[in-house]
């Protein structure tokens, strides 16, 4: 039975001339380590479905995602992997002979969302249908010539408006392809090498082992993205949270990300949450503003397990870096922090997963996927 969810397909451009210049021989080792640095980075709710030559195919069925930018943020993750893989090779195992054409070796993404039938054929699985097609179809595209990007996500407009993108294309350029056959595409065109640069130049923040303060955990049976859309999806948050309000001011850049705030209230007390580090579906770093000028620092972290994902909670002991006297008050008054903080901490755990197994069973999001290729069959496992 046909299914309805995202096809992604993720091409390295500049292949055939790669391969052309430095000779097979020399080329395999890097396509191989750039490869695996792909594949490793596409992760649930995504399940790769096959490797083309110099492509990787990937689907998410419907219910994958719950915000447009976490789907945004899993595409750049792949292509982040992409580059910090050909940096590494540049920097460390790269003559010249190499290096020079390795340079120009890049990563385009399609992303389209339409309907898919898998099948068996061979004891290989297989995405068959027109949306596949045209998702294949598109990487043969007028993108560069349009924009000058090279390294480039390509939303279509369907992929754009069932994961309701909305603000997140201010950023893009929008684009028109005409593909043989099938018509004109109307979609949009995000930039992944400014998408690299700032995660180059981003300054990593995390709470160390010795300013662990307490820890709450809990497992839930979602992909680590949809996890991550659980833990930070402002109305999610506001409950899980136990806020009676909770607002949110983006970033410069229109997301949720480092910059960006959440605003707050407990009855009459308000708190802002600013978030000072940002790396998706593995952690988030946030600073509340406490009594007596205190900061009091917290991580939201995702780990894949076997089944879904370990979602963990970790608080930072309350730092000042006023005067004396604050830090004197701060630690007067730190148990009694603890006990605001902690004592509701431990709930959110049973809060978090019931929002999930409610979801669940209601069909509005998927249970984990397994990510895994099974290469001898080549297809997904």
């Amino acid at each position: 039975m046909p299914e309805r969810g995202y096809l992604m397909i993720a091409d390295f451009t500049g292949y055939t001339a790669f391969l052309t210049q430095v000779g097979l021989q020399d080329a395999q080792p890097v396509i191989e380590d750039l490869f695996e640095a792909v594949l490793d980075s596409i992760l649930p709710p995504f399940v790769i479905a096959k490797l083309e030559g110099d492509a990787v195919f990937a689907y998410a069925p419907q219910g994958s995602f719950v915000q447009a930018q976490t789907l945004v943020e899993s595409i750049e993750k792949v292509y982040i992997a992409f580059r910090e893989a050909r940096e590494r090779i540049l920097l460390n195992n790269c003559d010249d002979h190499v290096c020079t054409p390795l340079a120009d070796l890049d990563l385009k993404i399609v992303v389209h969302h339409g309907e898919y039938a898998l099948s068996t054929i061979a004891g290989r699985t297989e995405l068959n249908g027109m949306d596949v097609i045209l998702t294949h179809r598109l990487l043969k595209n007028s993108v560069f010539d349009n924009t000058g990007v090279m390294a480039y996500a390509l939303f279509t407009d369907a992929a754009a408006q069932a994961m309701a993108m909305g603000d997140l294309a201010q950023s893009m350029w929008w684009h028109m392809e005409t593909v043989e056959h099938l018509g004109d595409v109307p979609g949009y065109v995000h930039d992944l090498e400014h998408t690299w640069l700032v995660h180059r130049d981003r300054r990593p923040s995390r709470i160390e082992e010795n300013d662990v303060w307490f820890v709450v955990e809990a497992e839930v049976p979602v992909s680590p993205a949809l996890a991550w859309d659980y833990l930070h999806e402002p109305e999610h948050k506001r409950v899980w949270s136990q806020s009676d309000t909770l607002a949110v001011n983006l970033n410069p850049a229109g997301r949720v990300g480092i910059g960006a705030v959440h605003q707050c209230s407990h009855g009459e007390t308000y708190f802002s949450h600013t978030i000072i580090d940002w790396n998706p579906f593995e952690y988030a770093t946030f600073d509340v503003d406490g009594p007596f000028g205190s900061v009091i620092r917290y991580m939201t972290q995702v780990e894949p397990t076997e089944n879904g994902a370990l979602v963990r909670w970790i608080w930072a002991r309350p730092a000042t870096s006023g005067s004396v006297l604050q830090e004197g008050l701060v630690r007067v008054i730190t148990p009694a922090m603890r006990f605001f903080f902690e004592g509701p901490a431990y709930e959110v755990a049973d809060i978090i997963r019931g929002l999930i197994e409610e979801d669940i069973s209601v069909g509005v999001i998927k249970p984990s996927l397994s990510s895994g290729f099974n290469f001898a069959a080549g297809g997904a496992l």
